[in-house]
């Protein structure tokens, strides 16, 4: 077992009362949990593409050691290379997107099938650890499934550590999820408590809904085949910003791809209708969308609006042709 000693303090800089070592980025509201009598040493790792991480930071305890890793790069390397030559850390917080079996950690995607081949720096890791130290995973659905339990034991096993990891959404009880990390594993119980960030209006799942198909029928509802990642709907309506009446629909779309026949989600007239996309809450980046003019209609103009809770935040008009029988 690793002996706890002194921790050799890196060289850091202030920002707002946060201790925060080079390239590292604020991040979000985390009102990590008071330390016992004892002065419990913990450190943040959080996604830099994690939704409003800026807005996170501001919420978490003076003096508590948060790194924001560059999401570009190889997360568990940045880690390793921060906690080096470090000693007695007896929490680390990770806080990535995740889903069944898998955590995300910048450019790296761990899997309980290449968790050995990091090996050597989840090692390095560990001796930067206390010997009773925990590793607390906030990524959703990592423990979901046999994959991510397997992932979480080997992840003890290679750093020491005690770990603990979400089964199901990890985020804001608005999108029905919750901040408890529900599989548990290691030689001794997990003591840190989890953080609970209630401000947080977003979720930690890394999922994406691939309309593959230009071909559509019937659709008026488009849900990820994993029941967290929640409902995006696409309609084609009369007003903007609006979630009324379809004029045309989409349906079938449990196994997030789309097929079937184009017959249904195409308008006729001159003046147009409004194609709308919207989610139950849950943040999304809507990536593509492809238009076209079927028929003898000539259209010059597209316009995309963008809304949240019901407010314009901006909007980009497109000024082309779209002649017969192109896209």
């Amino acid at each position: 077992m690793r002996e706890k000693n002194t921790a050799r303090q890196a060289e850091r800089k202030s920002v707002d009362n946060i201790d925060v070592i080079p390239y590292d980025v604020a991040f979000a509201s985390l009102p990590l949990v008071q330390a016992d009598a004892l002065t419990v040493k913990e450190i943040v790792f959080i996604e830099s593409n994690v939704v409003d991480y800026q807005g996170l930071i501001d919420g978490i305890k003076p003096g508590v050691e948060v790194h924001v890793l560059d999401a570009s790069g190889d997360g568990l390397a940045q880690i390793a290379e921060i906690l080096a030559g470090r000693s007695g850390i007896d929490a680390v917080h990770i806080l990535s997107h995740g889903s069944e079996g898998a955590v995300q950690l910048g450019a790296l995607t761990l899997t309980a099938h290449n968790i050995e081949t990091r090996s050597g720096e989840l090692a390095e890791i560990g001796q930067a650890l206390s010997a009773d130290a925990d590793i607390l995973l906030y990524g959703c659905d990592v423990a979901a499934d046999a994959d991510g339990k397997a992932l979480v034991d080997r992840l003890a096993v290679l750093t020491g550590a005690d770990v603990a990891a979400s089964d199901d959404l990890t985020g804001s009880a608005y999108l029905k999820a919750d901040w408890d990390l529900e599989f548990l594993t290691g030689e001794q119980n997990v003591e840190a408590k989890p953080l609970v960030l209630t401000p947080y209006g977003s979720t930690l799942v890394n999922n994406t809904l691939d309309f593959s198909s230009d071909i559509v029928s019937n659709f008026v509802t488009a849900t990820h085949p994993t029941a967290n990642f929640g409902t995006i709907n696409l309609k084609i309506v009369d007003n903007a910003n609006s979630t009324g009446t379809a004029r045309a629909s989409l349906t079938d779309a449990t196994t997030g791809q789309v097929n079937g026949s184009f017959s249904d989600f195409y308008y006729s007239g001159s003046t147009g209708k409004y194609l709308v996309v919207y989610s139950d809450g849950r943040e999304f980046s809507f990536q593509s969308v492809k238009f076209g003019s079927y028929g003898s209609t000539v259209y010059s103009s597209l316009t995309a609006y963008a809304y949240r809770d019901g407010i314009l935040l901006g909007s980009q008009t497109i000024s082309t042709t779209f002649p017969s029988g192109t896209s």
